[in-house]
């Protein structure tokens, strides 16, 4: 699915929208560009597509990658917390 990008661009009545790329209507819309950011970041990221900001002419000003989704149940990032402390404990030296 090349085209699932969404894009987040200015509304044709104020405000910003966010739309699946290739899409006639938008997905969502925001009075305020931080507002549909960070619902755009959230919904790209759930989706694992790309994120492509414009700004009000409509010029691509930024292409975003999506950030893998840290699994709840995924227990590297709490051994490497735990590890990395006692690793540190058992390295200083006396």
């Amino acid at each position: 699915m090349a085209n699932d990008n969404y894009h987040v661009t200015s509304g044709n009545d104020g405000g910003w929208d966010i739309k699946r790329e290739g899409a006639s209507r938008a997905s969502a819309h925001f009075e305020s560009h931080d507002a549909a950011l960070s619902k755009a970041r959230e919904m790209a990221g759930r989706q694992g597509v790309r994120l492509i900001l414009h700004d009000e002419e409509g010029q691509i000003t930024a292409n975003e990658a999506p950030e893998p989704p840290i699994a709840a149940n995924d227990p590297k990032p709490l051994r490497k917390r735990v590890f990395g402390r006692l690793g540190r404990l058992f390295s200083r030296s006396s």
